[in-house]
């Protein structure tokens, strides 16, 4: 497939989850030139706004195809180091969870799915709960996986997240950012779960690839939250009405208990120091 074409289904969420869009976004490069695939990255590198993931990926490339490396060789190279990233994650992330949980989750994370999933396998999942995650209803990718692997799932609509959190042992979510002031970028509605579950002092963690920290935090640049298709959420035009489709939020360091990487379960105010003493080349400058 195209890059292009694959840049298409990116924008349009044909593909999504911050793993598959980069791994998919850097599959689309191989077998271009240099010089093309420098192009190719500008493209995607201001294709989506929060998507640190791949823009990290597109610097790792850069930085190999400089020292000499072909685009499908340094192509390869991350996608084994995101490959091993993530079945440690998945690991640890098992070990994390207690027998006979409960786990609560929100939109769509694969890692997270296949937590549950070896969890589930191990005997220590009963149920969980997955909201739908409007307005596209990312959950409901979540529930189908998960039930059709034999999972028992709740759905509901996020409105239902507060009614829900008192009965979980865990709440456990994705990531699509983490920054280096220590907040959790997340789809939208993942602060307020973070919320509902401090309040019934139900434990919250995220689980991630470590690369999905944003470098230019530290720098100073603020995070930005992309804004979606307003039609998304109301495919109507009402007068006196402003339809606002935010696809991601901020969860601040005091509501997330732990995070779960390849490197351990950690607070999220570690992961700089975590990224620093091991992927070092993430703070070097890019130039497409």
């Amino acid at each position: 497939m195209s890059y292009l074409k694959v840049a298409r289904d990116i924008k349009n969420l044909k593909i999504q989850g911050a793993t598959n869009v980069a791994l998919s976004a850097l599959k689309s490069l191989k077998n271009l030139s240099p010089s093309d695939f420098k192009k190719a990255s500008k493209l995607f590198f201001n294709l989506r706004a929060t998507e640190p993931l791949l823009r990290n990926g597109l610097k790792y490339v850069s930085f190999k195809v400089d020292d000499g490396f072909s685009v499908d060789e340094a192509v390869f190279s991350f996608e084994k180091m995101i490959n091993d990233s993530f079945e440690k994650t998945v690991e640890v992330g098992v070990r994390k969870i207690k027998r006979n949980s409960i786990v609560m989750t929100h939109c769509h994370s694969s890692v997270v799915v296949e937590i549950i999933k070896r969890a589930f396998d191990r005997g220590k999942v009963e149920k969980v709960f997955s909201s739908e995650t409007r307005p596209l209803f990312q959950g409901r990718i979540t529930a189908k996986q998960l039930a059709g692997y034999g999972v028992p799932v709740v759905s509901y609509v996020d409105s239902a997240m507060r009614y829900f959190v008192n009965d979980a042992d865990l709440v456990l979510v994705g990531a699509d950012a983490i920054t280096s002031d220590g907040f959790l970028v997340n789809k939208i509605g993942t602060s307020l779960l973070a919320l509902a579950a401090d309040e019934a002092r139900t434990s919250f963690g995220s689980a991630f690839e470590i690369f999905k920290f944003d470098p230019s935090t530290i720098e100073g640049y603020n995070e930005r939250i992309e804004q979606r298709n307003k039609k998304e959420v109301w495919n109507t035009r009402i007068k006196n009405v402003e339809v606002v489709n935010p696809s991601f939020d901020f969860t601040p360091h005091d509501y997330v208990d732990f995070v779960i990487t390849n490197k351990g379960v950690f607070s999220i105010e570690n992961v700089p120091n975590l990224i620093e003493k091991n992927y070092g080349w993430l703070f070097n400058d890019f130039k497409y």
